[in-house]
């Protein structure tokens, strides 16, 4: 069971980014409940810009012929990703480990927002985006302009629990996890995971941050509840590996979360850091089996639980995002 413990939660470089891709990710697993339409935050874009800021700020001894915040020409076609580091700076090297966040709504070019999004990409050399709330047209024009705006391509990440829809208005929307585990038929979470993939691909979302592996085991939870297909590890893996088969199909990154496991909490992470006491043999037995499962059936990325696992960890004041014990 989880206690209160009171502090606030906060393929060219695939390997690289997957760093980024766990950093960034807290932000991104928002509950179903969460996903209408909001503002963006200038207190978030602010600090994204200021830590970005900082970290390029190390690159003390820049080649003399350095080009850096000057305009590069695209990368485009197959290339050596050796070469390809080789020839990037310090500064154009710690970019690309970051995700900073987007809303796929229409821009004019001269908005603060979209500026903002270029400056980004432009000089700080950022890894990708991950978007948040959005329409079809505007998060494709949008993602159009910032890819041509980008020396490397950049990774476009997304959360499709429940299809495009849970972020995207007009696109195809599933019923949650739990609903579809209870048709008792598996297949129609790879057709699930099949169809989001399709949307996702065609809106050039490279990575989605689904399905939830977490099992439902506590009923006092605010956060996973329906987000996950049963209290059963083993449904759990059944229905989780056919989405990931499905999502996998349309080769695009499904990313199972949120590991090592969020379901036995009654705290929503987003607002505070739930502590599990249980033994690393409970945690063994149920909640790293679905994700155990899916690494075994091919499995290549996971989203961390904003977590403390103080049995597992010598740090309890550290969430498992963090905490190298725990990943």
């Amino acid at each position: 069971m989880a206690k209160h413990l009171n502090i606030s939660a906060t393929n060219i470089l695939l390997l690289v980014t997957s760093v980024a891709i766990l950093f960034f990710s807290t932000q991104s697993c928002s509950a179903s409940q969460q996903a209408t339409s909001t503002a963006p935050s200038p207190d978030g874009s602010i600090h994204q810009e200021s830590v970005l800021n900082n970290l390029a700020k190390q690159d003390e001894k820049p080649k003399k012929d350095s080009t850096v915040n000057q305009p590069k020409e695209r990368i485009t076609g197959s290339v050596n990703v050796d070469s390809l580091l080789a020839g990037m700076s310090l500064q154009e090297k710690i970019g690309q480990l970051f995700f900073v966040r987007a809303y796929g709504y229409y821009k004019s070019n001269d908005s603060e927002s979209y500026q903002r999004l270029l400056r980004q990409i432009q000089d700080y050399h950022i890894g990708g985006l991950i978007f948040f709330n959005g329409t079809v047209y505007g998060q494709a024009v949008l993602t159009n302009k910032l890819q041509q705006a980008s020396t490397l391509p950049l990774w476009i990440t997304q959360d499709m629990e429940y299809g495009a829809a849970m972020r995207v208005e007009g696109t195809t929307r599933f019923v949650p996890a739990m609903g579809v585990a209870a048709t008792q038929k598996p297949d129609y979470a790879y057709w699930m995971g099949k169809i989001t993939a399709q949307e996702a691909k065609a809106l050039g979302v490279n990575q989605i941050f689904a399905p939830v592996l977490d099992v439902n085991n506590n009923p006092l939870n605010p956060v996973i509840n329906v987000r996950s297909f049963s209290g059963d590890p083993e449904i759990v893996s059944s229905f989780g590996n056919k989405f990931i088969d499905g999502v996998k199909s349309e080769h695009l990154l499904p990313t199972a979360k949120h590991f090592p496991g969020h379901g036995d909490t009654d705290i929503d992470s987003h607002l505070s850091l739930p502590v599990i006491e249980n033994d690393y043999a409970r945690l063994d037995s149920i909640e790293l089996v679905p994700f155990r499962s899916a690494i075994n059936n091919g499995l290549n990325s996971v989203m961390s639980a904003h977590i403390s696992f103080p049995a597992i960890s010598p740090d309890s004041s550290l969430p498992a995002t963090m905490d190298p014990s725990v990943l």
